[in-house]
């Protein structure tokens, strides 16, 4: 497959998932009744970012607890969870989001794809405040 090729895969691929993100974004605005959280994180993203999507993980906002409630009535959401922990080699077995993630995580998280030197890959920035 030519580079050209590779890289147009890419861009396609980057911007399907800025649309999503969009998409997915309005929803959550729409079901949780709440204007946008406030996003410090933007501004530690390189302008070059194929797509970036933020979120709000404050307890203490009241559009993220309706959030959380309505994603824990999803059936299969539990069986997501456990699946995406075996891909990046964690276990669900004795796994707690409030004792394990929660202390460190803060009140946002984000990812960022970046464009990598490497060819037709993105490379993830993962940040957390």
């Amino acid at each position: 497959m030519s580079r050209a090729v590779r890289r147009r895969r890419l861009l396609a691929g980057a911007a399907a998932l800025a649309v999503l993100a969009a998409i997915a974004g309005l929803l959550v605005a729409r079901a949780t009744g709440g204007g946008p959280p406030e996003d410090s994180l933007a501004e530690l993203v390189p302008g070059t970012a194929l797509a970036y999507v933020h979120a709000s993980t404050d307890p203490d906002r009241d559009a993220d607890r309706r959030l959380v409630a309505r994603l824990e009535r999803l059936p299969g959401l539990r069986a997501l969870g456990t699946a995406a922990l075996a891909r990046v080699g964690g276990t669900s077995r004795g796994f707690s989001f409030a004792r394990d993630i929660r202390p460190w995580l803060g009140d946002e998280a984000a990812i960022a794809l970046l464009p990598s030197p490497r060819g037709a890959r993105a490379d993830a920035l993962v940040l957390a405040a």
